[in-house]
């Protein structure tokens, strides 16, 4: 949780917030099929600061994702790149 209290410190425009909400929503109404095609349609380029910060959460909900269907073999790459992300934009 370290890493999405860093993100949520930064997001400035609630975008950190929108995308973790979403994800954790979608997957509660039992739309886990939607949240996965939802996440696996959208790639952020991480040119700024912002797009960057977005990417990381994105990366934080692949591994939700993967926790929600139980898959723990696929859960540590999303957080290394969530936090080698975080630690990009300080």
């Amino acid at each position: 949780m370290a890493v999405v209290d860093a993100y949520c410190r930064c997001d400035r425009n609630g975008v950190v917030g929108a995308a973790w909400g979403g994800m954790y929503v979608l997957v509660l109404a039992g739309a886990v099929d939607l949240a996965h095609a939802e996440l696996n349609a959208v790639t952020v380029p991480t040119t700024t600061p912002e797009s960057t910060q977005l990417a990381g959460m994105l990366a934080l909900c692949h591994a939700f994702l993967a926790m929600a269907e139980s898959r723990p073999e696929d859960v540590a790459a999303p957080l290394e790149l969530a936090t080698e992300l975080a630690d990009r934009t300080g």
